[in-house]
C-alpha cells in the first residue's frame, strides 16, 4: 500500500476530538504506511491536549508531526461557526492549509478536518477511486452540509442564463445523491485524497491554495477547496467523487450530520 500524509487543521474545538481520533484510529490502513500531519493555531491549553494525543499514537506506531503556529490567525475567529464565511475568513483558512502543505513529504495526501469522523472504509475507498481514473488529482468523499438538510459538499458547474445576457453564466450547483463514483466540478476538502504529482504543474507551487478563481469570466469567491479544484480542472487535472464514502460531520451543538 501507498504511504500516505493525513493533514489536518485543528481549530481547537473540543467536542470534536474525540470523535475524530475514533475515526482516525479505525481507518483500514497500515499504520507503517500513514504520516500524520497536525496543524493548529490554537490556544496553548488545546494545542497541549493535542501534544498529549500525539504522544499516545506515536505509543501505537504512528508517525505524527505536530506544529503549534501562533503566527497564524486566531483559531477562534477562524473556526468560529458562527460568522459569516466573509472572503476574509476564507483567506485564513486558505492560509492555514498554505502554512501546513510545506511540511508535506508524500505523494498522496488526505485531507482530514477536526470535525468529521471517517468511515473505516474512506481511505481505501479515496484511494481505488484515484487508482481507476489515472487523470484523477482529487477524490473526495460524502460530506452532508452541517447546516443546509440534504446538500452535499460536491459541486457541479451548471449554465445559465441571466434576462438580458446574451452568454450563459457558468456557477457552481451542488449535485443530488448518486451511489458511486462520478466525475465532478469540485468537492469540499472535509475528507479528500489528493495526488500532488497529478495536479497541473502550475499548482505545484508553493502556496496552492486560495479562495478566488475565474469561470468563464465570470470570477468565483468561494472557499479554497473549492477554487483549487476548479482551477485543476482548467489546467487538465480532474476531481471525482465517491457517493458511497459518507464520512459524518458534527456541527457546533454536537449533532451528527
Amino acid at each position: 500500500m501507498k504511504e500516505v500524509t493525513i493533514l489536518t487543521l485543528f481549530g481547537g474545538r473540543w467536542h470534536t476530538l474525540e470523535p475524530y481520533l475514533h475515526g482516525l484510529l479505525n481507518l483500514d490502513w497500515p499504520v507503517k504506511e500513514l504520516r500524520l500531519l497536525w496543524y493548529t493555531n490554537a490556544e496553548e491549553r488545546f494545542a497541549e491536549c493535542l501534544r498529549w494525543q500525539s504522544q499516545l499514537l506515536k505509543k501505537k506506531g504512528y508517525r505524527i508531526r505536530l506544529i503549534h503556529d501562533r503566527s497564524l490567525p486566531p483559531a477562534a475567529r477562524v473556526f468560529h461557526e458562527g460568522d459569516q464565511r466573509t472572503e476574509e475568513h476564507l483567506n485564513a483558512i486558505a492560509g492555514l492549509y498554505n502554512a501546513a502543505w510545506q511540511y508535506v513529504e508524500t505523494d498522496d495526501v488526505l485531507l482530514l478536518e477536526d470535525d468529521i469522523i471517517a468511515t473505516s472504509h474512506a481511505l481505501k475507498r479515496l484511494m481505488k477511486a484515484m487508482e481507476d481514473h489515472t487523470k484523477a488529482a482529487i477524490v473526495t468523499s460524502c460530506v452532508f452540509d452541517r447546516h443546509n438538510a440534504g446538500v452535499v459538499f460536491v459541486w457541479d458547474v451548471v449554465r445559465g442564463y441571466s434576462p438580458g445576457s446574451p452568454k450563459p453564466l457558468y456557477q457552481l450547483a451542488p449535485v443530488g445523491q448518486p451511489w458511486g463514483v462520478r466525475k465532478v466540478s469540485a468537492g469540499g476538502f472535509s475528507c479528500s485524497l489528493m495526488r500532488r504529482s497529478r495536479l497541473p504543474a502550475l499548482l505545484g507551487k508553493k502556496f496552492p491554495f486560495k479562495v478566488r478563481h475565474g469561470i468563464e469570466g465570470k470570477e468565483h469567491i468561494g472557499g479554497c477547496d473549492l477554487s483549487l479544484c476548479l482551477e485543476a480542472e482548467e489546467y487538465g487535472g480532474e476531481t471525482y467523487a465517491d457517493f458511497d464514502v459518507r464520512p459524518l460531520h458534527i456541527d457546533s451543538k454536537a449533532q451528527i450530520h
